[in-house]
């Protein structure tokens, strides 16, 4: 693949659009802001350089993409956090300042698209350092901030989201007294939900992407202060249909069920190991200690009864 053209960088900010992805700011090696942006071509592995951001070079940003449009939020400058709002037309490729967020700048706030509203939540201000767990939601039609319910959970900053259909994921951050996250949480542009998470540890500032309605997770700072490689997947899955993950696996299975349903698992003498019931989310993660062959038992809430055979090796 060929190389970014553009300077070394960091917190710099990205979206994706059809076949373009694009780079935004972020912070130089010699930690100068940036406000430079760039658009990378995947059908030709080429890329170009596009007129400079009009705003404050930043890095830390919150972006989403709904429709022809990306969002861009916030960030922070050498000096101060920002709250700022701006739209970029992907078919005039034209920026647009939109009406400012009615709170105090912030930075790594959690940014995500559904219907024909951005939300935008979480992250931190400084000068004092401050957490924060206010959420609000723009209406691309009507122009107009409006503040939601407070993420449900101690305020955090780092966190990270992805979105597919209707359902937003947010996943892991940094609260204050040094504590790591390792919440995972949904929201359906209405309610939050708090779903078992599938992280062996809390995780800040990882990257995040959906495909279908598949949210992937990946990277990271743990807890341990170690940066991480590890790669997750959450899924969600149809009336009576079941996902089971890896499979074969070493150790670690995920099982994604519909909400209402119960799993026992049996090893092959036909003694039960586990068993959990999905009320309240439809994801479970268990680590089988032996190797064999295993058989799941999963009653749906209409009574119909299926069987799956797992693979530890």
């Amino acid at each position: 693949m060929s190389d970014f053209i553009g300077d070394k960088r960091q917190y710099a900010l990205s979206f994706t659009h059809q076949n373009f992805a694009y780079i935004l700011g972020g912070i130089s090696e010699y930690n100068i802001p940036l406000n430079d942006f760039y658009r990378y071509n995947s059908l030709d592995d080429s890329w170009q350089k596009l007129d400079s951001f009009p705003g404050f070079a930043r890095w830390s940003a919150a972006s989403a993409v709904n429709n022809n449009s990306a969002y861009v939020f916030g960030g922070t400058t050498l000096t101060s956090c920002l709250n700022d709002a701006w739209e970029f037309d992907f078919n005039s490729e034209t920026w647009e300042n939109l009406p400012v967020i009615p709170a105090i700048g912030k930075r790594d706030q959690i940014c995500f698209s559904l219907g024909e509203k951005i939300y935008l939540s979480t992250g931190f201000s400084t000068n004092p350092l401050t957490f924060h767990s206010e959420s609000y939601s723009f209406n691309k039609q009507t122009g107009i901030w409006s503040q939601e319910d407070n993420f449900p959970s101690n305020p955090i900053g780092y966190g990270t989201a992805t979105y597919s259909g209707n359902r937003a994921i947010i996943l892991g951050g940094f609260k204050e007294n040094n504590i790591f996250s390792d919440e995972v949480r949904q929201f359906d542009g209405n309610n939050w939900l708090q779903l078992q998470t599938c992280l062996s540890i809390g995780t800040r500032g990882m990257s995040a992407f959906s495909i279908d309605n598949k949210f992937y997770f990946l990277t990271g700072k743990k807890a341990d202060l170690t940066l991480s490689k590890d790669f997750y997947a959450l899924n969600f899955t149809d009336e009576n249909e079941v996902l089971i993950f890896p499979n074969p696996s070493e150790e670690k299975t995920n099982f994604s069920v519909q909400i209402g349903s119960k799993m026992e698992v049996y090893n092959s003498l036909g003694e039960n190991v586990t068993q959990f019931e999905f009320n309240f989310n439809n994801n479970f993660s268990y680590t089988f200690e032996k190797s064999g062959i295993y058989f799941t038992k999963i009653t749906f809430p209409n009574g119909e009864i299926q069987t799956k055979k797992i693979v530890i090796l």
